[in-house]
């Protein structure tokens, strides 16, 4: 199950108290489904999504590296390795149902090639070696991620899907 529709409207959180609390003006709920190849390509498109607005950012956080960290630089660090850790789950379900897709060889080589560099980040991180981190996140991380954004362009593409 991927979500509930009851009267035509998404209801995303709390199924169970939506429908308790408006009961008496329900007419209709309905189940949606979908495959496990649907949930992958929603999961890929909203990753392009995600690196479209984050890519161009990766410069101006690592500028305020170099300057020092700031509880505001933490935030946005913290949001930006989160986002690290999303696509490192996603590419993990692609690869884990590589039989849905074809030709992603090359996101697997890129999975395992991001999963080193976060390593190398929290060990740069470990040792507070603002250069070291700097440079992970704009000689490696950047350029891993804008290949990750190209095969999964590809991919998408051979979907039909348009982003």
């Amino acid at each position: 199950m991927s979500g509930i529709k009851v009267n035509g409207i998404d209801i995303e959180n709390d199924y169970n108290k939506y429908i308790t609390d408006n009961l008496n003006i329900i007419d209709i709920i309905e189940i949606v489904l979908k495959t496990p190849k649907e949930i992958i390509d929603d999961y890929l498109k909203s990753t392009v999504i995600y690196l479209e607005r984050m890519l161009p950012k990766l410069e101006l956080l690592v500028d305020d590296i170099y300057l020092g960290f700031s509880k505001d630089l933490w935030g946005k660090f913290a949001d930006f390795f989160e986002g690290l850790e999303s696509i490192t789950r996603i590419l993990e379900m692609l690869c884990d149902n590589k039989k849905l897709y074809h030709g992603i060889d090359n996101c697997i080589i890129i999975k395992k090639k991001l999963s080193e560099e976060i390593k190398n980040l929290s060990e740069a991180f470990k040792i507070e070696d603002r250069v070291y981190i700097s440079d992970l996140i704009i000689y490696e991380i950047k350029v891993t991620l804008e290949s990750l954004y190209k095969e999964i362009n590809i991919i998408l593409n051979k979907c039909n899907y348009i982003i």
